[in-house]
């Protein structure tokens, strides 16, 4: 399984507007019947010795196929709006992706 997780960073008290678009693009890619659900996902702020602009979208996959195909789909006409509102609060050279390799899985 994999961790796959994108980071950016926003202008300082744009965090509401993001999260919302963020929420809304998540909720569209759900009724999608064509889009892969992956194992699941999670949308992260800074806290605590982390910055409140910086956002990270984590996904869970099997395989990293799953997260390339994932890709594919979200970069399709359909979802276009989401990746244009969002794109005037990305901070210009902050987005990148980590993956990392999951090795086990705790449940509290």
């Amino acid at each position: 399984m994999y961790a796959c997780q994108w980071h950016f960073d926003i202008p300082f008290g744009k965090q509401t507007e993001v999260l919302d678009i963020m929420k809304r693009w998540e909720e569209e890619i759900d009724k999608d019947p064509q889009s892969p659900k992956g194992r699941g996902r999670r949308l992260m702020v800074g806290h605590v010795g982390a910055s409140a602009s910086h956002i990270i979208h984590e996904h869970l996959v099997d395989e990293l196929s799953d997260w390339d195909h994932a890709l594919k789909i979200v970069a399709t006409g359909r979802f276009q709006k989401y990746s244009d509102s969002l794109a005037p609060f990305i901070v210009p050279g902050s987005q990148h992706w980590i993956i990392y390799r999951v090795h086990g899985i705790t449940t509290v």
